[in-house]
């Protein structure tokens, strides 16, 4: 008897084993779905939907003197107006992240019907574009748009605020 009992003990300790293995396979498989999940997520949001040549951007921009240097105030660019050639996806443009920031940019162009025109990767403090291609051209016109930003901590990418603004897009 000690013997089937040995055996049979041996039997469920090999289960059990087996039992053990297997969850943490599966535990170890779902870390690294939700891992590769979230690497691709923040490639997505670095990756730009449009292209353009990041260039050292500092313009002055008009700041709110009560405001200005405060702490966590972030500096956001308004436009009135910009203009683009018509038929083309190649544009001149002077969008950028202030150097006094600390915070990243995703920069967002889109007209008011929500199209999306382009939109930047992290753009660090300092950083900006002169020149970048639209998802799409547009016909001559006037258009309203909007100009969005997103902003991140430099330390890890953390969503801070944001802000958007109007404007006149005009497309000659």
């Amino acid at each position: 008897m000690n013997m089937k009992e040995n055996r049979e003990n041996s039997r469920k300790k090999f289960i059990i084993l087996i039992i053990i293995i297997a969850v943490a396979v599966i535990a170890a498989a779902a870390m690294l779905l939700i891992w590769q999940f979230s690497m691709k997520n923040d490639e997505e949001m670095t990756a730009d939907i449009s292209s353009g040549e990041v260039v050292a951007w500092d313009i002055d921009i008009d700041v709110d003197e009560d405001t200005a240097g405060a702490w966590g105030s972030i500096q956001i660019p308004g436009y009135e107006s910009m203009t683009f050639a018509a038929e083309e996806t190649v544009q001149t443009v002077d969008i950028g992240n202030p150097a006094a920031n600390s915070c990243y940019f995703v920069i967002t162009i889109k007209l008011e019907d929500g199209t999306q025109l382009f939109q930047s990767g992290y753009l660090e403090p300092g950083q900006g574009y002169t020149s970048i291609e639209l998802t799409q051209s547009l016909e001559a016109g006037e258009y309203i748009a909007v100009i969005q930003y997103e902003c991140y901590s430099l330390e890890d990418k953390s969503a801070l605020n944001g802000a958007s603004s109007e404007f006149r897009l005009l497309v000659k």
